[in-house]
């Protein structure tokens, strides 16, 4: 880590799929070192939800670390149980459609500051995840918790 920093390769240091203890860990060897980690790289989305409640995002607020969230439409997960997105998405103005724009926006919603990484390079996903970021102010919080009770399947 020291040399690459030294040597102007990298500015930053991050990590993926740390839990919160490992992410302590490494965060506390780090700061011996004077370095800084900088965000955890996590599966979330409306179909992967358990970071909500395996203290991923609670313990990266605490820290003022931004939360990325690979895979936020679940590799197409999203498309198979789309019921509620679609709902959602056509009591906000959008059309059925435009469930990755609800699900991305409500990844966004979270107060944790998660950043969707796209693994896209289609145009026409990206301005829709455009479309994500002024959505998110739409998605009520009736809307994102309703959302998250159909992903969870319990009521």
């Amino acid at each position: 880590f020291l040399q690459l920093k030294k040597e102007g390769k990298v500015f930053n240091f991050g990590v993926s799929n740390f839990t919160p203890s490992q992410f302590l860990l490494l965060e506390t060897a780090c700061k011996k070192l004077g370095l800084k980690l900088t965000t955890n790289q996590i599966q979330f989305s409306p179909v992967h939800y358990e970071p909500i409640y395996d203290g991923s995002l609670d313990q990266m607020y605490m820290k003022g670390v931004v939360p990325q969230a690979w895979s936020p439409l679940s590799g197409g997960g999203i498309f198979k149980k789309r019921e509620v997105l679609e709902k959602v998405a056509v009591r906000r103005g959008l059309t059925k459609n435009d469930v990755d724009v609800v699900a991305l926006a409500w990844i966004l919603k979270h107060p944790s500051g998660v950043v969707p990484v796209l693994g896209t390079t289609k145009w026409s996903r990206i301005e829709k995840s455009i479309k994500a970021v002024s959505f998110k102010d739409k998605l009520t919080r009736q809307d994102w918790y309703e959302i998250l009770v159909f992903f969870r399947g319990v009521e």
